[in-house]
């Protein structure tokens, strides 16, 4: 029982020491800016979520320095999305080999090389010797994503790529409008106008230039 309210004490402890730190938001801001989240803050710094979000709306210049870090970690996550892009498009198979051909071990791949292999695969191979199965070394099977659709999708944000795009509209327009003003036009003056039909056929075909 003692023990119990020993640990609730230093728990407390440690809530009051974020709060009262006069940098604690600095801290917090550099936690989202680097791609954090406040979950995970609370639990380094040994907070409850709940008492730390209150803390910070509770201050309007916590509350806005707390939305700067995580606009700060939006532009974090789309600086990584694109250096992973930058990663996969620019690898190249051989740097996960070495000079005699073979697997470097992972610790000596590039950070590219790392981003570009999707999984490892170790598969034994054995022989027969003097009847018995022997193990006499084994195949590393590497396989990598897809290069194609990032180059695809890279190229795309870029925008490297002009879609062409085709219509063609064949259609009859009637000018029932614009026949009932005539006539109305040649009665002012005197004229006599019968049943007048006109069909007008209309092609259009839009090409990209």
């Amino acid at each position: 029982m003692g023990s119990d309210i020993e640990i609730q004490a230093v728990d407390i402890g440690k809530q009051i020491a974020v709060l009262t730190d006069v940098g604690g938001m600095d801290k917090v801001f550099t936690h989202l800016a680097g791609g954090g989240t406040l979950i995970d803050y609370c639990k380094l710094v040994g907070m409850a979520y709940p008492v730390m979000i209150k803390w910070i709306n509770d201050d309007k210049s916590r509350l806005a320095k707390y939305e700067a870090g995580k606009r700060a970690r939006e532009d974090w996550l789309f600086e990584r999305v694109l250096a992973e892009y930058k990663a996969l498009s620019t690898f190249s198979v051989s740097e996960l080999y070495n000079e005699a051909g073979g697997l470097r071990a992972v610790s000596e791949w590039s950070d590219g090389a790392k981003a570009a292999v999707a999984k490892v695969e170790s598969i034994e191979q054995f022989e027969m010797v003097d009847g018995v199965k022997e193990s006499v070394g084994e195949i590393k099977k590497v396989s990598v994503w897809d290069k194609t659709k990032t180059l695809d999708s890279l190229g795309r944000y870029l925008k490297m790529f002009r879609e062409q795009i085709d219509i063609n509209v064949q259609g009859s327009v009637s000018l029932v409008g614009a026949l009932e003003d005539a006539e109305k036009r040649a009665r002012s003056v005197g004229a006599s106008v019968g049943a007048v039909a006109v069909d007008v056929e209309a092609e259009y075909e839009e090409k990209p230039i």
